[in-house]
């Protein structure tokens, strides 16, 4: 009679997963607190690069992929007081890739307050900014058609004044007045989304330190309903 063996299994030993160590880039004068960076193609060569926002500077960053994941800087440009969000959107309907940043501002007296439009050229530069008014320290902002004129238009979350601002564009990069709307309670973020499907941007902006989060409908023509919040005392 042969007598068989019963080798029991043993596991797979664990692979041992390695990582390449983290670079780090320079982004400003100073190297001091970036905040916020956005993506895009700004010279249009098929390969992502960076705009990285350093409020201690009021600069934004230009940062150019090479395309195996490292980049280099190329320029800084300056903006208005404090930038802390940056958004990458056409503008001016050209094909090229713009900026949108956000500037807090000086907290104490609103000074500096605003949104600087920095337009593309197309080769990795960009054109001196244009400064347009918000309300007190914004935080951040979001980019829809809101009017349906087929232009990119802001919304803009001011946490000092409790209110978001609408800037209408009119396609050549410029923008119109901005139009306040009351959502109390800091806001901090926006978003646009169609949100009960009628074709229509509205935004969800949030409260922190009301722990809500306030739905504006929109009506299509750059104008939004109430705010309806959701979250608090108010959650079901």
């Amino acid at each position: 009679m042969v007598m068989l063996a019963v080798v029991p299994a043993r596991a797979n030993p664990p692979r041992e997963i390695r990582f390449d160590a983290p670079a780090g880039f320079a982004i400003g004068p100073d190297l001091t607190y970036p905040t916020a960076a956005a993506v895009g193609d700004f010279n249009n060569d098929g390969i992502a690069d960076l705009a990285v926002t350093e409020p201690n500077s009021s600069l934004v960053s230009i940062m150019m992929g090479v395309g195996d994941g490292t980049f280099w800087k190329t320029a800084s440009y300056a903006v208005n007081v404090g930038p802390v969000f940056v958004a990458v959107s056409d503008f001016n309907n050209d094909g090229v890739p713009d900026l949108a940043v956000v500037n807090g501002g000086f907290a104490s007296s609103g000074v500096g307050a605003s949104v600087s439009i920095l337009l593309g050229n197309g080769d990795g530069t960009f054109q001196p900014a244009t400064n347009y008014l918000a309300g007190l320290s914004p935080q951040s902002l979001a980019i829809g058609d809101f009017n349906w004129d087929g232009n990119a238009e802001l919304a803009v979350a001011n946490y000092g004044s409790g209110t978001v601002s609408i800037l209408l564009g009119d396609g050549t990069g410029s923008f119109r007045l901005a139009e306040n709307l009351t959502v109390g309670g800091n806001p901090q973020s926006v978003a646009a989304a169609d949100l009960n499907r009628d074709g229509k941007l509205d935004l969800a902006v949030t409260n922190g330190p009301l722990n809500i989060v306030s739905i504006l409908l929109g009506n299509g023509d750059g104008t939004f309903q109430q705010p309806v919040p959701y979250g608090g005392l108010n959650f079901l």
